[in-house]
Parts: C-alpha cells; structure tokens; sequence
C-alpha cells in the first residue's frame, strides 16, 4: 500500500525529539569541571596547564563554522558520523590518559579535548539546522528555543546521572566516550531534511518536559547544597535522583510515541489506508515555504550589515555574561564579609579597602571548605535553571508575538536585561545575587534563542550551517575580551587592595581577589557595552521596519506571500 509506505517516513516530529537526544548530549563540554582535579593531579599539569585544556574544549564547541560548512555541503548523516568520532576520539584520549596507558604531553591532551568540544559543536549543526529547516517560518523561534534549551540542560542531567550512578571519574570518562558517540549516530541516521515544512502544533508537549527537567534538576541540587541530610545517606540519594531523572527523561520519550505525536499526521488523526490522498489532506494546512524567497549563500550574507550586527550583539550579550558564569566561585568570595573572620577560635581582624578611605590591606589563608559554597553551588543552579527557562520563553515570545512585533524586538530585549543586571551586579552584596542571577540566566538564554531565529529570517535556512557557524563565533570573542582580558586583567590589578590565600587540598594557595572593587568596574564596563550593544539590536530592528517589504519580512510574515 502506497500510504503504508508513507507513513513510514521521517516526520519533521522525529527529527525535532532526534535533534533534542543530540543536545541533550552536546554540551559535555560544561562537565569538565567534573573531572579536571584528577586530570592534573594524575598528569601532573600545573593550573594553567589544566585551565588551557578546558579552554580548547570552549574553542571547539564555538568554532562551529567547519561543522557548518560540512552540513550545508553533506546534510546530517555524514555530519553525525563525522561528530561522533570526533567526540568519541578526544574523549577516548583523555580516558587513555587518565588510565595511564600513556601520558602525553598537556598540548596532547588538549588536542584531545579540542576534538571532544568539535564533536559536540558539529552535533550542535546537525540538530538546529534540520529542525529549523523542517519547521515553518512561524514556528522557528519556538523550535530553536527547544533545541538550545536541552543544551542548557545537558551538563546538569549529565552531572546528576554521574554523581549519582558512575563509582569513579575512569567510568563516568568512559561513558563519554561511547554514548554521545552512539547518539550521534542512531539520530544521524534518521534526521531528515523533509521537503516541506510542517506546522508546530505539538510543540508544547516538549516545552513542558523540558521546564520539568529544570526545575527538577534545581530542586534536587538544592535540596543536596542546604537539606540537613546526613552524610552517609548523600550516596543513596544521588543514586535515587539520577534514576528519577532517567525515569522522567525516559517517560519523556514513551509518551509522544504513544500518542502518536511522532506520526506525519496530528495527534490522534489516522489515515485510511484506502484512501491513500488522505494523508496529503490532512497536511494541507502545513504552511508552504514562499517560493519567493531566495536565501543568502554565507558571501552574500557577510556583505550584509545584518549578519555583523547579530555578531556584535552576540559577543557583547554573551561576553558580559560569562564574566559570572565563569567566575562564580571568585565572584561570591570577592562580596563576602572577610572583616572579622574566625577559624580554629582565633579572630583575625581584617580592613578591607575601599576606594575611598581605606588605608590597610589584610591578607589570610583559608582551607577551600571554608569558603561559602552554599552560596557558589545555589547560584550555580539557579543559572542553569533560568537559563533553559529564558531558551524556551524567548523562543515561545517572539514566535507568539510576530505580527504584531518582529522578532529583532526580543533580542533588545534580551541584551537590556543583560546590561541592567550588569548595573545590578556591580553593586550587589552575595545576598543581592540571589535575585540578580536568575535574570542573567533568563537575558543569557534569550540571546541564544533569538540569534539562530534571527539568522534563519533573515538570512534563510540553505546555508544556515556556515552563516550561524561563523556568527557563533561571537561568544568566543566575548568571552577572550570580557571574561579573560577585561575581567581577569582588573581582579588580578585590584587584588593589591585585598586577597585571601585558599588552600585546595595539598596544593599551594591560591589568591583571590577580596573588596567592592574587585569587580565593580569590570561590571560597569560590561554594562557599557551593552548600552551600545542595545543600540546595535535597536538599529537592527529599525531595519526590520524600514525593510518591511523584502524578504527579511517575507521571512517573519510568510502569509504575505505568494506562491507563484
């Protein structure tokens, strides 16, 4: 039966929960954290050693222009194989390494880890590109908004389900080096480009599960950071919470099969197999793309001002964010109160300077135990919470809202709130953290929703792979010029007003940064930047409005087009 054979096909359904599975095991990188001590301390790398490997894992997964190119030239099944060695290969070498099969050279080693993070970068191509490309121009926001989200959310599933069911770091290494790889490749296999675009009607569905596994990852990692539980009992409860996760992630994946949310079909709708047009009927009301749209080849679009406007706002937004996301730790301990401090009964009497009147500097050592990380691991989830919150209500918000006001809107939005709590964190206490990061979480994840969105409508979808690639490459430049050169630059100038030696473990201390101006003017030069940063995103909504006839518009409003 010619319909039987049909109803066989990838649907858009598929690939979008395949595309999900993909991030969800993409962002591996974000878990080096995880093992990173014994990495050193087994290869004898110094710090700096151990800190270049986890940046060549960041430069991996942000240089996702070769993955886009390989797409946009070989489509999704020669990409996911190409990731799935990849990550298989570096993963596979730091294991190696950490066995003590061989010890390589620290520049090995993070060579491997280069490859890990292209692994995932090149994963990352396949499951936005074809899911954006199989959905309608009105539903691509809600789509790319569910794709990044699972990112999001991937270190803190992976990190539950390792603390919880692998005994040591060799086994949780292992694991990376064969399920993404394995992933990878079963989703591979099936993602398909379809030929036209299907309508997002059951969406919503995921947006759901996706909200539960966030906040039940902040619940528990809450719970485990301030519930009285008694320390014998903290490993039986790991290993209850990350089987729950599975469980739900696993619940996660029955129920759309068993509603038949995955058929080319709407839910709960059969097709009559004696009446093989059926199927075609009940598709008809799947918008069309405009056959009047012609898509930007990645030459067209860099001479547009639009692609370098979506890279400035993307550098600025991200880079001011990542000055916390990646300095939490310093962050907490550069606002607590350090001027009466007590350790083993004696009472150290310390001034810490301020640049006003202050006139001595004290100096102490402190075990890393003593330093708050209640306060550190709370705000660490709270981050990760809100971040995947603000991927998928960016995403929802300017699909919901785009007759009325185009998408660029969302990202001023996004990059306004990035500055505002910029302002707010150069005055903040750690108590006034608590408010202030999960609106970072919510402006950070915004503008990862919105820039793939953006560069869909206004560049299309047929070289999305190496135009989003190289726009990708903004985060990078914001995290070099923010996090390292700007932030770390000024913690490092002002740590002549005040430090604290903290001991980690046998190793000598290390020094951190402590008073107001620690980081006050590396947060009002952040906030700077997002001033003109909004400028820029409000430019380039002044261009969506001056351009309302072209095919940026015909993109966000495919109703005002006809096919020919």
């Amino acid at each position: 039966c010619r319909c039987r054979l049909r109803m066989f096909h990838v649907s858009s359904y598929t690939t979008l929960f395949l595309g999900m599975l993909m991030m969800s095991f993409s962002g591996t990188i974000y878990l080096y954290s995880v093992y990173s001590a014994q990495l050193g301390s087994r290869l004898l790398y110094d710090e700096t050693q151990v800190a270049l490997i986890g940046t060549m894992a960041n430069v991996g997964v942000w240089a996702g222009i070769f993955g886009g190119i390989f797409y946009d030239r070989f489509g999704p099944l020669l990409t996911s194989i190409c990731a799935a060695v990849m990550v298989s290969g570096g993963y596979a070498g730091i294991f190696m390494a950490m066995k003590g099969i061989f010890r390589p050279h620290f520049v090995v080693v993070a060579i491997y880890s280069f490859f890990a993070g292209q692994g995932s970068s090149w994963a990352y191509t396949v499951a936005l590109n074809t899911s954006v490309r199989n959905f309608g121009p009105e539903d691509r926001g809600k789509v790319v908004g569910l794709m990044v989200c699972f990112f999001g959310l991937c270190a803190g599933m992976l990190t539950q389900i390792s603390r919880g069911i692998f005994s040591d770091i060799d086994t949780f290494l292992l694991f990376l080096t064969i399920a993404p790889a394995s992933v990878y490749l079963v989703a591979g296999a099936f993602s398909r480009v379809n030929s036209r675009p299907t309508a997002a009607r059951n969406i919503l569905f995921w947006y759901g599960f996706a909200l539960v596994i966030a906040v039940y990852l902040g619940g528990t990692n809450t719970a485990l950071a301030f519930a009285p539980f008694d320390a014998k009992h903290t490993p039986m409860l790991l290993r209850v919470f990350a089987i729950v996760l599975i469980s739900i992630f696993a619940l996660g994946v029955l129920l759309p099969i068993l509603s038949g949310v995955f058929s080319g079909t709407p839910s709960g709708m059969s097709v009559n197999e004696e009446n093989p047009g059926e199927l075609d009927e009940l598709l008809r009301d799947d918008p069309p793309e405009p056959k009047a749209l012609r898509d930007h080849t990645a030459l067209q679009a860099a001479k547009t001002p639009d692609l370098w406007l979506l890279f400035a706002v993307f550098a600025i937004s991200i880079g001011s964010g990542i000055i916390t996301v990646n300095t939490t730790p310093q962050i907490v301990i550069a606002k607590s109160d350090w001027t009466e401090y007590h350790a083993n009964g004696t009472k150290f009497n310390m001034t810490i300077p301020v640049p006003a009147n202050s006139t001595t500097v004290g100096h102490i050592h402190i075990k890393e135990s003593e330093t708050n990380l209640s306060a550190i691991t709370l705000l660490v989830v709270l981050f990760s919470v809100f971040n995947s919150i603000g991927r998928i209500l960016f995403g929802f918000l300017c699909d919901t809202f785009m007759h009325r006001l185009p998408r660029a809107f969302w990202l001023v939005v996004a990059i306004a709130l990035m500055g505002s709590v910029q302002v707010y964190f150069a005055f903040a206490t750690v108590e006034m953290l608590y408010a202030g990061v999960p609106v970072l979480g919510i402006a950070y994840g915004g503008t990862f929703a919105m820039i793939p969105t953006l560069v869909a409508e206004i560049h299309g979808v047929s070289h999305m792979g190496t135009i989003f690639g190289f726009v990708g490459l903004g985060p990078a430049v914001g995290s070099i010029l923010f996090n390292t050169l700007l932030g770390g630059k000024l913690d490092d100038y002002f740590m002549k007003d005040g430090y604290i030696c903290i001991v980690e473990g046998t190793k000598l201390c290390s020094k951190k940064c402590i008073g107001p101006s620690c980081f006050f003017y590396t947060y009002i030069i952040a906030a700077g930047c997002c001033l003109l940063g909004v400028g820029l995103a409000i430019y380039l909504l002044i261009r969506r409005y001056r351009h309302a006839a072209d095919r940026v518009h015909l993109h966000a409003y495919p109703s005002a087009v006809r096919e020919e």
